[in-house]
């Protein structure tokens, strides 16, 4: 049986749960109290990731909420508690080993989680770095980016999407770039006095300001059809984009998923826009 010991300083506990969620419960002796809401809120965070919610503002602001949630009423449950009880009393977990199983797995999850989001919660944040999408989007918005709707859904026309672009230099990695599927596979894609015909008719949603459309190749294209397997993509600010007029149609495989809102601008009107 283990012996009583005097009481955990209730301000050490309260500080581990801030730095831990669920790790100054642990200290204290009563780990169920603290471990297991914090793994419900990682697993509800998968749950709610592969249902695609967290793509969404709504989702993404209300996850953010929750955690932060997560933290502080662990840290103010750990400091209470301790300062209720008189003695503490080690329990077979109260050991260095153990305490560093608990830490890698409160710590190690979540970042975990948050590091493979892409691929475990169904989103993406990113950080918009050119001006080819303007005024759709703005240098420095943060958008969210639903990484699996493609995996049970086809691409639409008028999807702002991100997708790779691969590396010219050996040993880098592939970059990332914005921008708006103009057709799918078997369409007729031309441009005629700025406008975008789509299987020879004019789409409004693919229409551009006219002073993002001022150079020669933003107001004529020949006729292309877009193969299989294959979206084309045109940047919302024509004269600046390197789009399928220059590169020519782009891999379906390539694309990582539709930016669905802006969820972070230097314009708080902006903030909270949905892109689908």
């Amino acid at each position: 049986m283990n012996d009583a010991h005097s009481r955990r300083n209730p301000w050490t506990c309260g500080a581990l749960s801030l730095m831990c969620p669920g790790f100054g419960h642990v200290y204290l002796g009563h780990a169920e109290r603290g471990v297991l809401p914090a793994l419900g809120v990682y697993l509800g965070m998968w749950g709610a990731g592969t249902l695609g919610f967290l793509a969404s503002f709504v989702g993404f602001v209300g996850v953010a909420l929750i955690m932060f949630a997560l933290y502080a009423v662990l840290a103010v449950d750990a400091f209470l508690l301790a300062r209720r009880e008189t003695v503490f009393i080690p329990k077979f977990y109260n050991r260095i080993a153990p305490y560093a199983l608990f830490a890698l797995v409160l710590i190690g999850l979540p970042n975990y989680l948050i590091a493979e989001r892409a691929e475990l919660l169904g989103y993406d944040s990113l950080e918009i770095g050119s001006d080819t999408m303007q005024p759709t989007l703005l240098i420095g918005d943060s958008v969210l980016v639903d990484t699996g709707i493609y995996t049970h859904a086809e691409p639409r026309v008028g999807d702002v999407v991100a997708f790779l672009i691969p590396s010219q230099e050996e040993g880098k990695g592939a970059s990332v770039g914005i921008s708006r599927i103009a057709g799918l596979p078997g369409d007729r894609i031309a441009l005629q006095d700025g406008q975008v015909l789509r299987n020879g008719r004019v789409d409004p949603g693919l229409t551009v300001v006219e002073a993002n459309r001022q150079e020669a190749f933003s107001l004529s294209m020949d006729e292309q059809i877009v193969p299989e397997g294959s979206v084309a993509l045109l940047g919302d600010w024509r004269d600046r984009a390197r789009d399928s007029r220059f590169n020519g149609p782009y891999p379906r495989l390539g694309l990582i998923g539709p930016v669905t809102a802006i969820w972070w601008s230097a314009d708080r009107d902006r903030i909270g826009r949905s892109l689908r």
